[in-house]
C-alpha cells in the first residue's frame, strides 16, 4: 500500500528541493541518492525497499543483500544466512546482559520485505534488535520523566520513531523526524503502512498552513519536516523533551552539523541523546554536559570509537 503516493511524496521533495538555496546540502556521502532514486524508485521497489540498494545507509549487514550487481535482491545465499545468523545470535548474547525481554518483543514487520532471521518462527532482524535496545536505553533514562514531544536527525526510515510511538508506557504525542528527502520517503512508507497520523511541513508555505491550523492537544502526530526547513522549526513552537542522532552526525559536513546545532541551541532541549563516532567534533559542549556516555553495544570494530552520550542542557 502507498506505493503511488509515496513516489508522488518524492517528486513534491525533488522538486522542492532544486528551489532551495540555503546552508543545507547533501553530504558526499550522500550524493549518490539522489539520481540513483529518481532511477530507481518504482513500486515495486518500495514495496521491497528492505531488499534494494535505495535502502543503502539505513540498515547494516545481514538485513542487506550481500550481491552487489544483482538485478533482483530477493534470493539471499546460504553463506549470508549462516553468517547473519551467527551475528544475530551475538547480539542476543549481548542484548541480554542489559536487559530481559521476551523473544517477541524482538520481532519485526515485514513492511518493506526484511530478510528475517527466524528464531522459534519469530521474525528476527539486526535492525529490530537496535531499534529494541534504543528504545530500552531512552525509557530508562526517562522512566520518571515524561516524554511528550521527541526531534530525531537522521531517522533513517522511521524504525526508532516507531519504536518509541508504538510503546504503551511511553506518552509521546508528537514526533518530529528530519532525514534527507531520499529517506523521509522510505518513512513515510514505513510509518503510514504501520497507520500513523503524518503531516509534512515541506516549504515555507507549508510551515505557516500547520502553525496556522495548529495540532490538536490530543493529537498523536508525526511531523516529517524537510532539512532546508530545520532552521524554521521554532515557528511551530513544540517544547521538546528529547532530541535524538543516531550514527548520522558522523557522515554529515561539519556546515550541516553547524546548521543543525544552531536551531537545536534556540530550541532549548533539555536532552539530547547522541549514538554517533567523533563526538568531540561536535559544537556542543558550551551548551550541554554529558551526564552518561558508554561505548556502544553492538560495535563490532572498536577502533571506529563508537559511543552513545545522554547529554543534559546546562542551566
Amino acid at each position: 500500500m502507498y506505493e503511488k503516493d509515496t513516489i508522488q511524496l518524492y517528486n513534491t521533495l525533488k522538486e522542492i528541493s532544486h528551489k532551495k538555496i540555503g546552508p543545507w546540502q547533501h553530504s558526499a556521502l550522500e550524493n549518490w541518492k539522489k539520481e540513483y532514486f529518481f532511477k530507481e524508485l518504482n513500486e515495486v521497489n518500495i514495496a521491497n525497499f528492505r531488499r534494494h540498494p535505495i535502502s543503502k545507509g539505513t540498515l547494516n549487514f545481514p538485513d542487506i543483500p550481500i550481491q552487489k550487481d544483482s538485478l533482483h535482491f530477493y534470493n539471499i545465499s546460504t553463506i549470508q544466512r549462516v553468517k547473519g545468523l551467527k551475528l544475530i545470535l551475538w547480539m542476543l548474547y549481548k542484548l541480554n546482559h542489559c536487559y530481559k525481554f521476551k523473544l517477541p518483543d524482538l520481532s519485526d514487520n515485514l513492511i518493506g520485505n526484511p530478510i528475517c532471521y527466524k528464531i522459534w518462527n519469530i521474525c528476527i532482524t539486526e535492525f529490530s534488535m537496535r531499534m529494541y535496545y534504543y528504545k530500552e536505553r531512552i525509557k530508562q533514562f526517562f522512566v520518571n520523566t515524561k516524554l511528550s514531544h521527541i526531534l530525531e536527525i537522521g531517522g533513517g526510515f522511521g524504525g526508532l520513531c516507531n519504536s518509541l510511538m508504538s510503546d504503551n508506557k511511553l506518552s509521546i504525542k508528537t514526533y518530529v523526524l528530519i532525514d534527507l528527502p531520499e529517506n523521509l520517503i522510505l518513512s513515510y512508507y514505513y510509518l503510514k503502512n504501520l497507520g500513523y497520523n503524518i503531516k509534512f511541513i515541506l516549504s515555507e508555505e507549508n510551515i505557516i498552513d500547520v502553525v496556522n491550523r495548529k495540532l490538536d492537544k490530543n493529537e498523536r502526530v508525526i511531523i516529517f519536516l524537510s532539512p532546508w526547513m530545520f532552521s524554521g522549526l521554532d515557528i511551530l513552537d513544540i517544547k521538546f523533551e528529547l532530541f535524538i542522532n543516531i550514527m548520522s552526525f558522523q557522515h554529515m559536513t561539519m556546515d550541516n552539523i553547524i546548521y543543525y546545532f544552531d536551531t537545536i541551541r534556540k530550541l532549548e532541549i533539555p536532552f539530547l541523546y547522541l549514538v554517533n563516532r567523533d563526538l568531540n567534533r561536535y559544537p556542543i559542549y558550551d551548551n550541554y554536559t554529558i551526564t552518561w556516555k558508554e561505548k556502544w553495544l553492538f560495535s563490532q570494530n572498536p577502533s571506529l570509537g563508537h559511543l552513545e552520550c545522554l547529554l543534559r542542557k546546562n542551566e
